[in-house]
């Protein structure tokens, strides 16, 4: 009878520290100002070498700040901070993929992508790039300072991208 009293209060335990909703995310935000944002150190389609991610994130949280993701360029070797403005899951197992800026058409219109059915030609030729105040910086997944480091704003992922994307507009 102790035995599954003991297992029972455990598995209560266990349950009610399980959220059912997305965790709180708040003691993770830190202000853009801490980050020395470059919009020179990476170019569309560069390819990086992801290091690490804040974690902690799931499909269910609104994103409304930047998802640091840290880098390295294939190109330079140079360490980068990618303030990304959308869900971003990197895949470790497979690090390398290409930067995209989201001050570039592509990238303003990926950051927009689930707006898709909203977006008339009249504007796409005024989308913005996402801007927020506040970097999910989790330290439980990013154990070292990497605020040294400078940081541009983008997207990364598996683009294709073919000629001048400022001349095409893509």
């Amino acid at each position: 009878m102790k035995r599954l009293s003991t297992t029972l209060f455990l598995s209560v335990g266990i349950f009610y520290g399980c959220s059912f909703g997305p965790k709180n995310l708040d003691p993770f935000m830190v202000d853009i100002a801490e980050f020395k944002i470059n919009n020179e150190i990476l170019k569309d389609g560069d390819y990086v070498e992801i290091l690490g991610s804040s974690g902690n994130l799931t499909l269910d949280h609104e994103i409304e700040f930047y998802n640091l993701v840290v880098v390295r360029s294939i190109e330079t070797g140079d360490t980068v901070n990618v303030l990304v403005t959308t869900f971003y899951e990197a895949n470790l197992n497979n690090p390398k993929t290409r930067f995209m800026s989201n001050s570039s058409f592509a990238g303003k219109l990926i950051e927009n992508i689930s707006n898709l059915e909203d977006l008339t030609a009249e504007n796409l030729n005024t989308l913005k790039p996402k801007s927020y105040k506040k970097v999910f910086y989790d330290s439980e997944y990013i154990q070292v300072d990497v605020r040294e480091y400078p940081a541009i704003t983008g997207t990364l992922g598996a683009f294709t991208i073919k000629g001048n994307t400022e001349e095409t507009g893509i």
